[in-house]
């Protein structure tokens, strides 16, 4: 499937939690999440990641198009001001997760988008227990109750041994997945009618001239098509 979309152009995007792995693939384009975001995720924020990311990919050209990367920033991009931030920590373009989660063109169900309204700056965690790779949640009981057993968790990991795969196989009947969605949750009070790019627009005003003069200045080649991008806003 991945050779048949390359053929056309149409790549899929290699997720990044670290600056460090790059070199050994350097995909047409990279989504760079920090430890903010929703779902799997790694240790570093979205803050000191995207820039550090960007560094990286300005200096390679991808094998597969022979141009440089491009760069998407993911986790806690929720409004027009982290979108603008994020275009000016270098990236190409952001990666909305939790605040299109709770909108009304979602295929979220209800409830998922009602946690998420609910949801506190402290109600998120990274946790082993659903797939063996750390995975920012909601905290309910059924994970509450594992974090309180790291040893456990530990010890079943580093056998390879996802602890709710175990559980379900164990046939327990407290198991409950829990909703993935970021910390920006915290951050998110109301289900958007319209959640469209006119939701993020006013915010960019007066600021893409801006965010264009420091690209150029940094004379990074990723952002030669964007800056004309950014006349026509």
């Amino acid at each position: 499937m991945a050779i048949m979309l390359h053929s056309r152009s149409l790549f899929q995007p290699y997720q990044s939690t670290s600056p460090t792995i790059l070199i050994s693939c350097l995909p047409p384009k990279i989504c760079a999440q920090g430890t903010e975001g929703g779902g799997h995720t790694g240790d570093i924020p979205t803050s000191i990641l995207i820039p550090s990311v960007c560094d990286i990919a300005c200096q390679h050209l991808s094998p597969l198009t022979h141009r440089v990367p491009l760069v998407v920033a993911a986790g806690g991009i929720s409004t027009g001001r982290s979108l603008a931030s994020a275009l000016m920590l270098g990236a190409s373009g952001v990666w909305v997760g939790t605040r299109f989660v709770a909108s009304l063109e979602s295929g979220s169900s209800q409830l998922h988008k009602q946690a998420v309204i609910d949801a506190t700056f402290e109600d998120t965690l990274r946790t082993l227990v659903i797939s063996g790779r750390p995975l920012r949640v909601k905290r309910n009981e059924y994970i509450a109750a594992w974090e309180q057993k790291p040893e456990k968790i530990k010890q079943l990991t580093e056998q390879g041994i996802v602890p709710m795969e175990q559980d379900l196989l164990d046939e327990r009947d407290d198991v409950d997945f829990p909703f993935l969605m970021g910390q920006v949750a915290g951050a998110i009070g109301d289900v958007k009618v319209r959640l469209t790019f006119p939701f993020f627009f006013p915010f960019l005003q007066g600021k893409t001239s801006v965010i264009e003069n420091e690209t150029n200045a940094r004379n990074f080649g990723i952002f030669s098509r964007r800056n004309r991008s950014l006349r026509k806003w």
